[in-house]
């Protein structure tokens, strides 16, 4: 359990951390605080969508890696075309553009500004045109 302390306008805090199941708890000055673990923000793949494709003209578009949403270029029933550029992750401090890999029309964006995403996890469907 990692623990240290700090002195913060001439008081001084006693500090520790330890993981549980329930969350992460913290004590402070004999004082326990819990700080539950929160469900994973990556939106997950409609029931009934694989990865790759629906069927032979829908297709999801995947996180090539994990990262924050820092904007979206696409909204649904726009037409775009093949190597346009669909999201943009924040990964490493370093913006990563995720391309749409046909001529399509977006059908369905399943995350927003902000969102933290895993690799693979779905960001839109779109239909090939």
């Amino acid at each position: 359990m990692p623990s240290f302390s700090i002195t913060l306008d001439g008081k001084r805090y006693a500090i520790s951390v330890a993981d549980s199941d329930k969350g992460i708890a913290v004590t402070v000055n004999s004082k326990e605080f819990l700080i539950p673990k929160e469900q994973s923000k990556t939106p997950q793949l409609p029931s009934g969508l694989d990865s790759t494709k629906n069927n032979d003209t829908e297709h999801v578009l995947v996180a090539s890696m994990a990262g924050t949403v820092a904007d979206i270029r696409v909204k649904p029933k726009r037409k775009i075309k093949k190597g346009e550029v669909a999201v943009i992750l924040l990964a490493m401090k370093m913006h990563n553009e995720i391309h749409i890999p046909h001529n399509a029309i977006i059908k369905e964006v399943y995350v927003k500004q902000g969102d933290a995403v895993e690799r693979g996890a779905a960001l839109c469907l779109y239909e090939v045109r």
